[in-house]
């Protein structure tokens, strides 16, 4: 038996899936051993591209509110502790369970995902911020404000005395510019590798 040189018909011109759209399609024959002889196989190969509005809307866009959000407590000032924590467990616990309900929907699988790397990634941020929180904390326990020496000559030429006020100008210039340079590594690597 011999298959066609084309043996993949299509009835409909364009096929979507709730997720995605098929791009291409492409069937080959080999031949393989068989217990019986050897014999033509068909291998079929369809080829799909994800859709990517459900999860920019539903992922994206409420774990960048949650990362904005965690930073609002660098603007607070050290004398605002509980409503700092209030602000940075609110928005872990809120990614934590966007992260949940997403991950519910996606099939099981042991391999990383890109979403997975994304949420993890803003999560990481803001545990950061609340790790800033607790330094902070530290410096300005019992209302009194802790003046923390820099002895690394390289690192701190310029402001060798850290107080709490300083921390934080420091963390809303960094926190962001660290983020916006994750943003372009996630978006270059994981938009790039699927597009070839």
């Amino acid at each position: 038996m011999e298959w066609s040189e084309t043996p993949i018909l299509l009835m409909k011109e364009n096929i979507t899936l709730p997720d995605y759209i098929l791009v291409d399609f492409k069937a080959d024959s080999v031949r393989r051993l068989y217990p019986p002889g050897i014999w033509n196989e068909l291998i079929a190969t369809f080829t799909f591209q994800r859709l990517y509005g459900f999860y920019i809307l539903q992922v994206y866009v409420p774990a960048y509110i949650s990362v904005f959000i965690s930073w609002v407590s660098f603007y607070l000032g050290p004398s605002n502790i509980p409503s700092r924590t209030t602000v940075g467990v609110n928005s872990l616990l809120a990614l934590t369970f966007q992260f949940g309900s997403v991950v519910s929907n996606l099939p099981k699988t042991s391999d990383v995902k890109a979403i997975d790397v994304w949420i993890l990634s803003s999560m990481a941020f803001i545990f950061a911020s609340l790790i800033e929180l607790a330094v902070v904390g530290f410096m300005v326990r019992d209302g009194k404000q802790t003046v923390i020496m820099c002895k690394c000559s390289w690192l701190c030429m310029r402001c060798p005395n850290w107080t709490a006020t300083k921390l934080d100008t420091a963390s809303s210039i960094l926190f962001p510019t660290f983020f916006v340079i994750f943003n372009i590594w996630y978006w270059f690597f994981f938009l790039g590798s699927v597009s070839t």
